[in-house]
């Protein structure tokens, strides 16, 4: 007995032996199949970015094989900063086609002879939010310019009569109540108005004067309807270089803190109170300072729509841009100011008048008509931008936004308006590394205490992903950041 037990015993130490060596001698590689699972690595993501204490919502889903990628929190109520745009412009693609344009239009009434016009001047618009110098070289008063030329052209040399802002395609609320209050004079808080004309914002321009130790200002329109208050101090110490704005009431623009003495100029866009008025403040000093054509009359708001036809009025001239250019403005530069535009704009095509609340109505409407939204679906909009902290979605809804836009024959235009890794809007400097350029089609977002990004990219093996991931209760923005690139590395690999 006692030498089976020894060969039993042999045998089990070769056998044994045999198969510690084969584990040892397998290529590194295989340990691979052993690696930790993605939730696992979005754990340590996590943690690595300090983002433990936060609200992280995560959904990515492949488009290409139709199944879901990874999901965490992905129904929780989360505020989305700038990612609610997508709604906002998804909806408006989707309702208003890409052929829509927006309009600005310029007429005029009563009789012309011996170059008076004895008449008004008479501006329509439908929420056109792109009359300013964007698309003429940054002269912001090009589009007045034009029209004055053709007026001369028609032979006016004088109005006896006013200049009338019809506006009545939206309603006078120009601002959401929920916006942050003190930051209403910054340009991401443009109010919002049918007839808007750069921006609605005025370009503020100081520099330090070499000679006196006096702080100058410029403004771009040199309009004589802003009213400027210069308190600016020159200083000659850089360290105090500090240059803020604050605005009373009645387009007062108030200029403080210290201007180092050596330093270049510095522009801020500061917005105006009464858009419609700025428009046509603007339009009656271009045509007299610029083509000399003289407007007895004053600039007046129009309290019904005017009609081309019962009102008797001949066209002048317009201008006009395409949806898909207005979409892509909002989209890459995430400017709040065209998003708030566009929402007031499906509330008038489709609700009659064009309202923050009506806009929102029927971008809700699209969502749930299209399973975007779930019956049961809880979900928060109160502008179109995102700005207000108050607006709640989830990611999930995000990426069955997404996941929607891709299918729709909008699909491959839609994804154009968002900015491109390495390439343009606020992207361009994001993404750049390890042969990731042109492989992120995203919109991002930021608010206090928020950071978003939700959009499309392309894996590795040329996979369609539409991903959103959005934090709430963020420690550090670089690093909320530097989170979502880590964690767009590893959807990547799928």
């Amino acid at each position: 007995m006692a030498v089976r037990q020894k060969e039993r015993f042999f045998k089990s130490l070769i056998l044994f032996l045999g198969i510690s060596i084969a584990f040892l001698c397998l290529p590194f590689n295989s340990f691979e199949d052993n690696a930790p699972n993605l939730d696992t690595k979005i754990d340590r993501l996590i943690s690595k970015y300090k983002l433990t204490k936060s609200k992280v919502g995560i959904r990515a889903i492949s488009l290409s094989q139709n199944k879901l990628i990874c999901s965490r929190s992905s129904e929780a109520l989360l505020s989305p900063a700038s990612n609610l745009k997508l709604f906002t412009t998804g909806a408006a693609l989707c309702l208003l086609g890409k052929d829509f344009n927006y309009e600005t239009t310029l007429y005029r009434n009563g009789a012309l002879a011996d170059g008076v016009l004895t008449g008004d001047l008479i501006v329509t618009s439908n929420g056109n939010p792109n009359v300013s110098g964007r698309f003429y070289d940054g002269n912001t008063t090009a589009i007045f310019e034009n029209w004055g030329d053709i007026l001369l052209r028609l032979g006016v040399k004088e109005i006896n009569g006013n200049i009338i802002i019809d506006d009545t395609a939206f309603d006078r609320d120009y601002l959401v109540n929920t916006w942050p209050s003190n930051q209403l004079a910054c340009w991401y808080c443009a109010p919002v108005s049918a007839v808007s004309f750069n921006d609605n914002c005025i370009d503020v321009t100081v520099f330090p004067e070499r000679n006196n130790g006096r702080v100058l200002y410029r403004l771009d329109p040199n309009t004589r309807g802003v009213k400027v208050i210069n308190e600016c101090k020159q200083t000659t110490r850089k360290s105090q270089h500090a240059i803020y704005f604050a605005k009373n009431s009645d387009d007062e623009i108030i200029i403080k803190g210290r201007c180092y003495s050596k330093a270049g100029s510095f522009k801020e866009s500061i917005t105006v109170d009464n858009p419609p008025v700025y428009f046509g403040s603007v339009l009656k000093e271009t045509l007299k300072n610029k083509k000399g054509i003289r407007i007895n009359g004053a600039v007046k708001l129009s309290a019904k729509p005017y009609n081309c036809q019962n009102n008797n009025l001949t066209k002048v001239a317009s201008t006009k841009t395409d949806l898909l250019t207005t979409l892509t403005i909002t989209n890459k530069n995430s400017q709040n100011f065209y998003a708030e535009q566009i929402l007031k704009t499906l509330g008038y095509y489709f609700n009659g008048k064009g309202t923050f609340r009506n806009g929102i109505t029927q971008i809700e409407k699209f969502l749930r008509d299209n399973k975007i939204l779930l019956p049961k679906d809880d979900y928060t909009q109160l502008d179109g931008s995102g700005l207000s902290p108050k607006n709640r979605i989830t990611v999930k809804q995000m990426v069955n936004l997404l996941s929607y836009l891709h299918n729709t024959r909008y699909g491959e235009e839609f994804r154009e308006t968002l900015a491109l890794n390495g390439v343009d809007g606020t992207l361009k400097n994001r993404f750049k590394s390890n042969g990731k350029k042109h492989k992120v089609w995203a919109k991002t977002g930021y608010i206090k205490n928020v950071s978003a990004l939700s959009g499309y990219l392309k894996t590795k093996d040329n996979n369609d992903i539409a991903f959103s991931v959005i934090i709430n209760g963020i420690p550090d923005l670089a690093k909320a950041r530097q989170f979502q690139e880590k964690l767009l590395d590893l959807l990547m690999e799928y």
